[in-house]
């Protein structure tokens, strides 16, 4: 009888296990998983196979159901403490002791590539047109500068900066990778990424490498910006972390970042004097003013999570700055600029985030137009005028305007905020 009862009980709690985390998945639409630094997965409306029904219900399924978090903060915890193994979703050992994220056979999707490209060409002929000069900027994976530390037995880790780049030189967009600079400063004994903590970016030496090479290229064009004076003006800072970045993996750590001393030429953080910005996904969002820094240029800079962890070296060296997650943000870039009128433009993206996950593959094909390019389209021309008929009146002309744009254009209003469909670029 009381094996019975336990049997019972064994089966009730096997059920339990396998009915709660389905009661509860999430289901909720635009998640963000820190632990995996991208957004969960979502069903596609249709299938074009059964196989790729089975393979999308199935990453589906992993990445919505509960409790997922937790279990992964478990396994981590005890391979960190037990094992002392780098076990998470993120992270992965390499060669003497490196901590790289984790590494992953990819193929580069030239298609993506090539709309990526032509977008970032017409966010430069955008500037080009209003007479604002534009450079795209690559921040490179650890393991595409500390590459001797990747083992052999890893494919070959997908640089997609390596696709990209001659796709920007055909569409003559300047363009700078860093990943030289920082390659040259480690050569020249400087660790430019963390041998464990936080290796999906740069340090402060890193970030410092990084700030120098954009100043650098700016001084190049005649502005007059000049180069962080790390002996007079700032200090190192440490900071004391127990875990790894957006993981459960225990791993107590000292580290230092440079910080300007107060002597009234570091950038101040004036954000909340204004009003909060209509962002898209990813709102991260920083107003910097440095009006001692010697000159009254208005930076305007879309970037990722590099400058957005460490950027204040460079923000210090600018009258103004307006900092915007790029992710997604940079289908609006004509809305910002409006808003800001900026000096420079700056588009900085690490290059493993040169994804449909951080950046629509379908936004990237609308692009954004300058007034020449809306000549050339026949957009904003006058055309000869019909003779009009009665009753005829503008809003008729707008809802006729509005009901010829295809799904994907109404789709692409919505995304912008925009109710007057005259407006859609392409």
């Amino acid at each position: 009888m009381i094996k019975k009862i336990a049997d019972v009980l064994m089966l009730l709690a096997l059920f339990a296990c396998l009915v709660i985390p389905c009661a509860l998945m999430n289901n909720e639409k635009m998640v963000f998983s820190e632990y995996d630094n991208r957004f969960l997965r979502e069903l596609p409306e249709k299938f074009d196979s059964v196989k790729e029904h089975n393979e999308e219900v199935e990453a589906y399924l992993m990445d919505r159901i509960a409790f997922r978090n937790e279990l992964i903060s478990l396994h981590g915890v005890t391979n960190s403490v037990l094992f002392a193994d780098l076990s998470d979703t993120l992270y992965e050992y390499g060669l003497e002791g490196h901590a790289f994220f984790a590494f992953e056979e990819e193929e580069a999707d030239m298609e993506y590539l090539t709309d990526y490209a032509d977008y970032v060409a017409s966010m430069n002929r955008y500037c080009i047109d209003r007479g604002v000069p534009f450079v795209y900027v690559n921040s490179p994976d650890k393991k595409h500068v500390y590459s001797q530390f990747v083992p052999d037995y890893v494919p070959a880790p997908l640089n997609d900066f390596e696709y990209l780049a001659p796709l920007l030189e055909e569409r003559e967009v300047p363009y700078i990778d860093l990943g030289d600079a920082l390659r040259a400063a480690y050569a020249g004994g400087n660790e430019v990424f963390h041998q464990v903590y936080d290796v999906g970016h740069w340090n402060s030496e890193g970030a410092l490498v990084g700030a120098q090479t954009i100043i650098s290229y700016l001084q190049s064009l005649g502005l007059n910006v000049e180069q962080p004076d790390l002996k007079n003006d700032y200090k190192p800072v440490m900071e004391h972390h127990d875990y790894l970045p957006a993981s459960a993996v225990y791993y107590p750590i000292d580290t230092y970042k440079y910080l300007h001393k107060e002597n009234g030429k570091q950038a101040v953080n004036v954000t909340d004097q204004y009003d909060p910005l209509n962002m898209v996904r990813f709102h991260t969002y920083n107003l910097w003013e440095s009006p001692n820094c010697g000159n009254d240029l208005n930076l305007l800079m879309f970037q990722g999570s590099y400058f957005n962890t460490q950027g204040t070296i460079l923000y210090n060296q600018f009258a103004r700055t307006e900092c915007i997650h790029a992710y997604e943000n940079i289908f609006n870039i004509d809305e910002y600029f409006n808003m800001f009128n900026p000096d420079i433009v700056v588009f900085e993206s690490a290059d493993y985030v040169i994804n449909g996950n951080y950046y629509s593959h379908f936004f990237l094909q609308q692009g954004v137009l300058s007034q020449q390019e809306l000549q050339w389209y026949g957009w904003g021309q006058e055309e000869e005028e019909e003779p009009d008929s009665a009753g005829d009146d503008e809003s008729e002309e707008e809802g006729e305007a509005e009901e010829a744009l295809s799904p994907e254009q109404q789709q692409w209003l919505i995304f912008r905020g925009d109710s007057d469909p005259l407006h859609f670029r392409r």
